[in-house]
């Protein structure tokens, strides 16, 4: 009964919040503290969903964000209270602020959860969010992309029309990886591209139709390569 009776007072907080967006030039959302749980009733009404009210001694895995953090079965965008990282998790915190910074914004960037920062700059000023951008997650039925080992996460932002790439690698292990990157040029129309470190501009392949080795750094790090013409 309280679930029930709970979605229809969200039920009327969502058509106030579409009331009020007509009204109010600012934009407005509607955000519910889901406290570690998702419940289908209730949260479909929000817009935003916030989770990870708890500690963690390590990251969260793929699994637990993708079934509860990532707001796709609810059609929320998603927030985490504390870290992904895990807000207790004493090898991350021993760590330079600012390298603290890129390993969190890498896990929460393939699971576009929000999050802020230089690295994040880098996506918005490709276009991220634009429509001409497309956006490739490593869960879709047919990835784009294709990583091994598995404990490497990925996003992968696409210009079809001009023949451009990014991609964020997050390595989900303690340990440095070399990982076997394989792109499919087809849907994302690269057959004349390069691939290159993002960062650092170093040619990784004179084709993206090449098996890619790229060395990601351990304790959670994350790469970011350039593919295009």
């Amino acid at each position: 009964m309280i679930i029930w009776n709970h979605r229809e007072y969200t039920k009327r907080a969502w058509h106030l919040l579409q009331h009020w967006r007509r009204q109010r030039p600012e934009p407005l959302e509607f955000t519910l503290h889901m406290t570690n749980t998702l419940l289908l009733p209730v949260h479909t009404w929000g817009t935003v969903n916030l989770d990870h009210e708890l500690g963690a001694k390590r990251p969260f895995r793929p699994e637990w964000l993708m079934t509860e953090t990532i707001g796709r079965q609810v059609g929320s965008l998603p927030l985490s209270l504390y870290a992904v990282t895990g807000s207790e998790n004493d090898i991350v915190t021993s760590l330079p602020a600012e390298q603290q910074a890129r390993i969190e914004w890498g896990l929460r960037a393939v699971h576009e959860i929000q999050r802020s920062g230089p690295e994040e700059k880098r996506l918005t000023d490709f276009g991220y969010g634009k429509e001409e951008v497309t956006v490739h997650n490593y869960w879709d039925d047919r990835p784009v992309l294709q990583v091994e080992p598995a404990s490497v996460k990925w996003l992968v932002l696409a210009k079809p029309r001009t023949g451009e790439a990014l991609v964020v690698l997050a390595n989900w292990s303690e340990a440095a990886v070399s990982a076997r990157v394989q792109l499919d040029p087809t849907p994302l129309h690269l057959d004349a591209a390069r691939v290159a470190d993002d960062e650092t501009g170093a040619t990784l392949a004179e084709a993206a139709t090449a098996t890619i080795k790229v060395d990601i750094p351990g304790t959670w790090g994350n790469r970011m390569l350039l593919v295009g013409p």
